[in-house]
């Protein structure tokens, strides 16, 4: 992964951009002088102790303690353990368009803006094992490494989130129930947008995810009421058929292009779901019978 990677994940009501050249940096983070970002910041003390220096004062951080630092708050570090190892990443949050979904926008200004302190998290060992899945990836270059990063960051941020809730009380009730209440239906959604054309599986996708085949595919079961290689083939027959109407490529190309490795593959796909040959649907929708072949 490049250096300059930066991910944005899409949370709720909130979009979070991740830095990633923050993230590189911070690993071998020192003693650091009181300095301000424009950014949030998060560090966790992966090994030994951290003093964490504030204009409020000082505080000590141990292994496994997290610190939460909102833009233009004024902090340094001090290492008395020189065997101490601090992971540290930083991420802007942006109140996006989306609406009936859970508040996190709110949770974010009342902890992180209207409070202006850091927020501390003691011995929380999940951010632990996200951040160090996170770290052991970071020097990969795969097809579904930026995903598998994302993934990971998506439940960092869901923990912290459901932390804050804790504190906060109730977010109230969301329209969506399945997508807001588990933030692996976003993972799922981009992963088969994006990889829909590719030879993925659901061995693949539940790797991301870190659950089991069975439980993967009961989750993709409840958002959309298929198991996963039926919503694959759903998303691949609709991206087909527009290729059949908008344009003149042969059926061949697009079986390719939707990820079939063969024609026949395909073509017993189509007529199954379409009670037509691809070919049969373009004529129709060429006669004029477009909005009949897309039903």
């Amino acid at each position: 992964m490049k250096k300059n990677t930066v991910l944005k994940i899409e949370m709720g009501n909130v979009t979070i951009t991740v830095l990633m050249q923050g993230f590189w940096v911070e690993l071998q983070k020192g003693n650091s002088d009181i300095h301000n970002h424009a950014s949030f910041e998060f560090h966790m003390i992966m090994q030994g102790d951290v003093m964490l220096d504030t204009d409020n004062g000082s505080m000590k951080l141990t292994e496994n303690d997290c610190a939460l630092i909102p833009p233009e708050f004024f902090h340094g570090f001090k290492r008395p353990d020189k065997e101490s190892a601090v992971l540290a990443f930083q991420f802007y949050v942006k109140k996006n368009a989306r609406k009936n979904c859970a508040d996190y926008a709110k949770l974010v200004q009342e902890h992180f803006v209207q409070s202006e302190q850091v927020i501390t998290i003691r011995q929380n060992s999940q951010i632990k094992e996200c951040l160090k899945k996170i770290a052991s990836r970071i020097y990969e270059s795969t097809l579904v490494t930026e995903d598998i990063m994302r993934a990971e960051f998506t439940l960092l941020f869901a923990e912290i989130f459901s932390l804050l809730d804790d504190e906060e009380g109730s977010m109230g009730e969301c329209v969506n129930e399945v997508g807001e209440n588990d933030t692996r239906i976003f993972i799922i959604e981009e992963y088969f947008n994006q990889y829909y054309m590719e030879n993925i599986s659901l061995k693949s996708l539940s790797a991301i995810l870190f659950l089991s085949e069975k439980q993967t595919d009961r989750m993709i079961k409840k958002a959309f009421g298929e198991g996963f290689r039926q919503h694959l083939c759903k998303i691949r027959m609709l991206v087909a058929q527009r290729f059949l109407v908008d344009s003149d490529k042969e059926v061949q190309k697009i079986a390719e292009e939707v990820g079939y490795r063969s024609y026949n593959g395909f073509y017993l796909a189509f007529r199954q779901k379409n009670n037509m040959t691809p070919l049969e649907y373009r004529d129709r929708c060429r006669k004029g019978d477009k909005d009949n072949a897309l039903l």
